[in-house]
């Protein structure tokens, strides 16, 4: 059988691990809800930023038009339609400005060269929304989309003679077609990027089967929020079977048109490893921090609870086999194992001081029948000495009755029968003075002895009951464990709802399902460990119990039958004072008598008649005198019996009390 250090290990432990999964399951779900949060919010920052930055783009774009515009080569080489010379300064331009492409028309909108086909001229132009706008004598940037450059950020800006004519326009700015535009995107910021125009894809990061997904089209769901309502979009999509979290975003043209889409996005599966990583550090660390917390809370339970509870089990299993030597040693604490430990420490006193009253009285009732014992000794043998005196007295009374003529001749030898009846009738008297005092005196020890008896009784009594109704604190751990026991159910019923919303999740509740069953054996090892805690506190209490029943039986002898013994040996003392009483009445009427008879012995002369008759009374009397001296005898006997019986019920509670080591 385990022992209940064992146990509460086990509960704790269990305990922790189901603390641990639980707030490490709730820790879980809030980071993924968190981490989903910040998904979208840093990649809603990004493309903003992004989005910023294609802004900037426009002011970059229009300032560079502008300053090229202004510059006194290129409008000489404008008004000359140079090619060559505008070429060169084309190429110093993109080198010194970073751009990605220029393109210089005459006051026709007509091409005289373009760096990003330099064969290419001649072609008109000046439908471009920025051109078209320049060569109106207003320098515009913005969004387009075009034949050669398909989508780009791009200004223009018009050419003007020395006298203020347009003679051209210089288109320049940043293709965003161009896939190094994304992959530095990519690149920064460690998403993928892509843009769209309308819904077609024209650059991207996305790579399959080892090729760029250009050319593909946007979901229309997906194109109708983005280009019809102008919206931005975020959220989980499917980009050619794969899913990705995503922010779409509109890119407008002039006049507000909406012209593409920058798109922003995640990989799940990349999104997944990523939070994978983080749940496990989270999870090792948590682990480390159960185990901790675990092994200091198993550490404080040993030093708290086990360790007083197993050393007031030993005492108490000590103290049930009459052994009240060991002294219980334990800092008393002001919880329910203080109590017990207090309670097991005042009934050990209590018991110490009652059995060693027991004991002190049990010799002082043996050493009190010894004396009683000695005195009945002493009556008997005075009694036996009255008995034969009064024998003589009768044989005395009986010859002078039979002889009552040679009572005058023998008148002086009866006087000195009389004169020694006198005297031995007063050491008679003497004698039951003495057998007086001593019933008196005995019969006081007893009521002394009895009422020390009593007093002593009472006051352990009370503290030994007091003792027994502390030790029923033990109960409150049955308590306690019915209440662990209602967690673990409660545990439980959690668990089984877990595992039906996780069942109801499917797919993606299946891992949280696995955690549920879990915590619900876990509970069930908890109901199970409460359940052997209550059966170790059962067997706690029964001892208990049985502790209190011997406690009572003890409370019971002294109340009944020492008690008994007390009235019995009471009413003994008071009969032997009674009788003691009598004997010493009689005998004090025998020497009044004897003295009368001395007296009449003197008028004996007188009359023979008067003295016949005496003497016939004497004999009637000296016979009931020996009469009750033989009942006096018996009755003496009578308490030496009891006296004996007493002094055997004295040993057998000092054997009874011996038993228990002090």
């Amino acid at each position: 059988m385990k022992s209940i250090t064992s146990k509460t290990i086990l509960a704790v432990i269990l305990s922790m691990i189901l603390l641990g999964v639980l707030s490490t399951a709730l820790s879980v779900t809030e980071f993924l809800k968190y981490f989903d949060s910040n998904t979208k919010t840093n990649t809603e920052m990004i493309s903003n930023l992004l989005y910023d930055e294609i802004e900037t783009l426009k002011g970059k774009s229009l300032n560079y038009a502008k300053l090229c515009a202004d510059n006194y080569k290129i409008k000489k080489s404008v008004l000359d339609k140079n090619q060559e010379e505008l070429l060169a300064q084309s190429d110093t331009i993109l080198k010194d400005m970073d751009v990605d492409f220029i393109i210089i028309t005459d006051e026709k909108g007509e091409a005289i060269v373009r760096t990003n086909d330099k064969d290419k001229k001649g072609d008109n132009l000046s439908s471009k929304e920025s051109i078209k706008r320049a060569l109106s004598d207003n320098a515009a940037s913005g969004i387009e989309k075009g034949d050669d450059i398909r989508f780009s950020v791009a200004a223009a800006a018009p050419v003007k003679s020395d006298e203020g004519k347009i003679i051209g326009s210089i288109y320049l700015g940043y293709d965003l077609s161009n896939n190094v535009y994304v992959d530095n995107i990519k690149k920064r910021y460690n998403v993928d990027a892509t843009i769209f125009l309308h819904d077609e894809r024209i650059n991207t990061t996305i790579i399959q089967d080892g090729k760029r997904i250009i050319g593909t089209k946007l979901k229309p769901e997906i194109a109708n929020i983005v280009l019809n309502e102008g919206k931005n979009f975020s959220g989980n999509a499917d980009i050619n079977n794969e899913k990705y979290f995503t922010y779409y975003k509109p890119l407008k043209g002039y006049d507000d048109k909406i012209e593409g889409i920058l798109f922003i996005g995640k990989p799940i599966s990349e999104l997944s490893t990523v939070k994978n990583k983080l749940i496990i550090k989270a999870a090792l660390f948590s682990i480390a921090l159960i185990i901790l917390i675990s092994l200091i809370f198993i550490y404080w339970i040993r030093m708290s609870i086990i360790k007083p509870i197993k050393t007031a089990s030993r005492v108490v299993d000590n103290i049930s086999k009459g052994d009240l030597s060991e002294e219980l040693n334990i800092k008393s604490s002001k919880d329910e194992i203080g109590h017990i430990i207090n309670g097991i420490i005042s009934m050990q006193n209590n018991l110490k001081g009652i059995i060693k009253s027991v004991k002190v009285e049990a010799e002082g009732i043996e050493s009190i029948v010894q004396n009683v014992k000695d005195n009945i000794g002493e009556l008997n043998s005075n009694i036996e000495d009255v008995s034969a005196t009064t024998e003589q007295v009768a044989a005395s009374t009986q010859e002078t009755s039979a002889s009552a003529q040679e009572m005058a001749a023998t008148s002086h030898e009866i006087e000195n029968k009389v004169k020694l009846i006198v005297e031995n009738s007063t050491n008679g008297e003497v004698a039951a003075e003495k057998i007086l005092k001593n019933a008196q005196k005995i019969k006081e020890n007893f009521l002394a002895s009895r009422n020390r008896a009593y007093d002593i009784f009472n006051t352990n009594k009370n503290n030994l009951e007091g003792a027994i109704e502390n030790s029923k604190v033990i109960k409150q751990i049955s308590v306690l464990s019915e209440a662990i026991m209602e967690i673990t159910e409660q545990t439980n019923l959690l668990a089984l709802n877990a595992a039906i919303e996780a069942a109801r999740a499917g797919e993606a509740g299946r891992g949280f399902s696995v955690v549920a069953e879990e915590i619900r054996k876990l509970a069930e090892k908890s109901k199970e460990t409460v359940i052997e805690i209550q059966k170790v506190t059962e067997k706690v209490t029964k001892a208990g119990d049985e502790l209190a029943s011997s406690s009572k039986q003890l409370l019971d002898f002294m109340a009944k039958d020492v008690d008994s013994d007390y009235s019995t040996m009471f009413s003994v003392a008071e009969k032997y004072s009674t009788d003691a009483k009598y004997v010493e009445n009689l005998v004090r009427e025998f020497n009044s008598i004897s003295k009368e008879l001395l007296y009449s012995i003197g008028e004996m002369s007188k009359t023979i008649d008067t003295v016949a008759k005496a003497s016939n009374e004497v004999a009637g009397g000296a016979t009931n005198i020996s009469e009750r001296i033989i009942d006096v005898n018996s009755k003496s006997l009578e308490i030496l019996e009891k006296m004996n019986s007493s002094k055997e019920s004295a040993d057998k509670l000092l054997d009874s009390v011996n038993k228990f080591k002090i």
